[in-house]
């Protein structure tokens, strides 16, 4: 988009102000970076899933997500079959709990016929990876010391 329009639309204002309600840092680097939709498809998915979350927010008070820390470096090196340290193992552990935490809200929201149209679809990506998680569980505590 022609960024003088976005310049008058303030976008990077809405930017701003919705970034204080990301949870994670990747989340506020998302939004930092969300362009603007043109295509009239992709505004009404936009539009649906803020009405999604709006009807959270309204009969649920929100999605239970904490604040999480940013994984990705620590991906990456696993990637490498680098080794992490007690600290890095407990943040992975903190997003595979936080995921579980989230499938299950969304269950019984599914359980309570609560009507959403486009973020149940965005749900179904989540991968809690139950098997690391208790392997996590019994290792890590959570400021990071690794136990015997």
């Amino acid at each position: 988009m022609n960024s003088k329009i976005e310049k008058v639309l303030e976008f990077s204002k809405i930017r701003t102000q919705l970034a204080e309600y990301a949870t994670s840092e990747k989340g506020k680097q998302m939004i930092k970076e969300l362009p603007i939709e043109v295509e009239a498809k992709a505004i009404q998915h936009k539009i649906e899933e803020t009405t999604d979350g709006v009807e959270l927010l309204r009969l649920k008070q929100g999605i239970p997500i904490p604040r999480l820390k940013d994984i990705s470096f620590a991906l990456k090196r696993l990637e490498l079959e680098a080794g992490l340290n007690g600290r890095e193992l407990s943040d992975i552990l903190r997003v595979l709990t936080t995921t579980h935490e989230v499938e299950r809200f969304f269950e019984k929201v599914e359980e309570e016929k609560i009507a959403l149209k486009r973020v149940p679809r965005l749900v179904e990506k989540l991968e809690s990876i139950p098997e690391v998680t208790s392997e996590l569980e019994a290792s890590i505590r959570e400021d990071g010391y690794v136990l015997d």
